[in-house]
């Protein structure tokens, strides 16, 4: 199970999907996962090894803060070329990830998107860390 299939039909839990619709959301997952790591992967090989190391270790002490990737951005500097590529990449992969979600939600009768938008509603806000 790719970790698009698994991190969607964890979502989708709360919707009590038939198995028809299971083996749909797998075949979409199928077919976007690969575009998907296609389009990040563009991203990350813009960038030199170095810059590479030196994002991954900030991304990890953000996660380990409990901050969010996007404010971490500013750990690390790009060329105004290098960001660009990154740029695009994370649209490209944007865009990728909505058509996905797109075509997932359209699987889903009313009653099951209700009960997915019930569940998001119903996520308790993250615990700031203590400073």
């Amino acid at each position: 199970m790719n970790p698009l299939e698994a991190n969607t039909l964890k979502r989708l839990a709360k919707a009590e999907l038939t198995e028809e619709q299971v083996k749909k959301v797998k075949e979409l997952a199928a077919e976007y996962a690969p575009k998907l790591a296609a389009a990040r992967k563009k991203g990350v090989d813009a960038l030199p090894p170095e810059v590479r190391k030196a994002r991954a270790e900030a991304m990890n002490k953000a996660k380990e803060a409990g901050k969010k990737p996007s404010e971490v951005v500013t750990a690390f500097k790009l060329t105004p070329e290098q960001q660009e590529a990154m740029n695009i990449a994370q649209k490209e992969a944007k865009e990728i990830q909505g058509a996905f979600n797109k075509a997932v939600m359209a699987l889903l009768t009313d009653q099951q998107r209700k009960a997915i938008k019930k569940a998001q509603g119903e996520k308790k806000p993250k615990k700031k860390p203590a400073a």
